[in-house]
């Protein structure tokens, strides 16, 4: 389904399908979902719990928290003015790809990862958890990223 709001906060809770979720001035959170998600925000915090499938989430002054059920496709977290947070949940085996920036802020990873690269005092990592698989992109400039149980 499709939800758009220009002055306000959008509230979704499952389970539901592919979903699209915009809003202006507010935050979006969504409990249970599977299936292509997309969640779009000016001003305001993203929270996607619960979470199967292709994930995409994207803010311009908000934090973002991500818990997934699922990690076989692909993962995209983005924001400006704020930190991200992927929880992994209670998964025995996590297989994916990541890499994670910011510009004024730290990472830390609570999970073991083989890293591929590490720039500028751990303000950018790529690397591997498991054996590798989907991928985990998660980018901010203000803020910090973190990846946990």
């Amino acid at each position: 389904g499709k939800v758009r709001s220009t002055n306000g906060s959008v509230y979704i809770t499952g389970p539901v399908g592919h979903t699209n979720a915009s809003t202006t001035n507010g935050r979006i959170e969504l409990d249970g979902a599977k299936g292509a998600i997309s969640l779009s925000s000016t001003n305001g915090r993203i929270e996607a719990v619960n979470i199967i499938g292709e994930l995409d989430a994207d803010t311009t002054n908000g934090t973002i928290v991500l818990e997934m059920l699922s990690f076989e496709d692909t993962i995209k977290a983005k924001t400006t003015n704020g930190s991200i947070t992927l929880r992994v949940g209670s998964l025995e085996k996590v297989n994916a790809d990541f890499n994670a920036r910011t510009v004024n802020g730290s990472i830390s990873l609570d999970l073991p990862v083989t890293l591929k690269s590490m720039k500028k005092s751990r303000r950018s990592l790529e690397g591997q958890i498991g054996q590798g698989g989907p991928e985990i992109s998660l980018r901010t400039v203000n803020g910090s990223i973190k990846i946990t149980k």
